[in-house]
């Protein structure tokens, strides 16, 4: 990845968001190339995938490079994010395969027929208390006052199919409430990846895989920098083929 000024330049396309509230970072580029590569998720092959909170459109992007025979619908209640979207959807070679609509997704649930999803993915606002920023498109991409983990759940649920998965990136934090909104909303969590920036740093982040069907749970573990500067052969290895050939610097092994 090559940034000048706000465009980002990814290996098969470019991103701009100088338009949206929450930039481009690694808990987007995380979550994109992490279900992308997702066993289930590659044996699902979907065929519509519905991103929630889109903001400039990157994590459509990476999924359509490793499915571009997937509808992908786009949705974020910043018109001016859905709009930046949709200028980098039509920039890509992928152009006819995306849909950028500026609604929330209860009101996309309502519109849109039952068990017609096949892939959720998000990277929710997950901030429930504290101080709030006095940007309100900020406050909403950050905040869960438009959308909160329980109507997430409910909501995903009423457009999912009995082999429909969801994909989200969260805080630690809120693993244990997750798994208790999931239940109540017939999603059964599949796997817990936990995401560390140093190995010896305690987990911040985690990504989830949540699907229709109770299964074991499968738990594993990914750090992002193995030294300062210098990304882990599995972050390395995840996210290689959505950076350019220079970027990030390739992990030396010890």
């Amino acid at each position: 990845m090559r940034q000048t000024s706000s465009k980002f330049q990814f290996r098969e396309f470019c991103v701009d968001d100088d338009r949206c509230a929450m930039k481009v970072g690694t808990d987007g580029i995380l979550l994109g190339a992490w279900t992308s590569a997702h066993p289930a998720v590659r044996k699902l092959k979907p065929r519509s995938i519905l991103d929630v909170g889109c903001g400039c459109g990157l994590i459509s992007l990476m999924l359509a490079s490793q499915y571009p025979h997937a509808q992908v619908t786009a949705i974020d209640i910043d018109a001016h994010a859905t709009f930046q979207a949709a200028d980098n959807f039509r920039r890509s070679r992928w152009a006819s395969c995306f849909h950028a609509k500026s609604m929330s997704l209860s009101q996309f649930a309502i519109s849109e027929q039952r068990g017609t999803i096949d892939l959720v993915v998000s990277n929710p606002p997950y901030f429930s208390a504290g101080t709030l920023p006095p940007a309100v498109n900020r406050r909403l991409a950050r905040h869960q006052q438009a959308m909160t983990m329980q109507s997430l759940l409910a909501d995903t649920a009423s457009l999912a199919n009995s082999c429909s998965l969801l994909s989200l990136v969260l805080p630690s934090f809120d693993e244990d409430r997750l798994m208790v909104d999931a239940a109540e909303n017939a999603w059964h969590v599949e796997t817990v990846t936990e995401v560390r920036s140093f190995p010896h740093r305690l987990p911040h982040r985690i990504l989830i895989l949540l699907s229709r069907t109770e299964v074991t749970i499968s738990r594993q573990e990914l750090v992002i920098y193995q030294a300062p500067g210098r990304y882990s052969r599995a972050f390395w290895e995840l996210t290689n083929a959505y950076y350019l050939d220079s970027t990030p610097a390739k992990p030396v092994d010890s």
